[in-house]
């Protein structure tokens, strides 16, 4: 499962939150960078979303979201929209969790 609860006492609150990201969608050579900016209201809010993305691709292609990435990063996958959207994805979910979980042990 990629939503590890965290068990605390205290949350920290957290004030508007922006995830941003790059998608690269390629088309044969055209490679074009689309920024799309979706905004949340916590870094829990920000991971719940990202993970339901992943869910939905997991889902789709039948294995987990880190398999799928190590995979990406060997050059194992085609270069589809949908590959370049997930490892994006990916990318934002361990940077999320990470953060959140930096910000969880700072109060700990």
């Amino acid at each position: 499962m990629l939503l590890t609860a965290i068990a605390s006492p205290v949350i920290p609150q957290f004030t508007d939150v922006s995830v941003n990201w790059l998608m690269s969608i390629n088309h044969k050579d055209d490679i074009r960078m689309q920024k799309k900016t979706i905004q949340h209201n916590t870094p829990i809010d920000a991971l719940i979303a990202v993970t339901k993305r992943l869910i939905r691709y997991e889902d789709r292609y039948n294995m987990t979201s880190e398999e799928f990435y190590n995979r990406y990063c060997k050059g194992q996958t085609e270069d589809s929209e949908d590959a370049v959207e997930w490892a994006n994805a990916y990318q934002h979910f361990i940077y999320l969790r990470r953060d959140l979980e930096s910000k969880v042990n700072q109060v700990a």
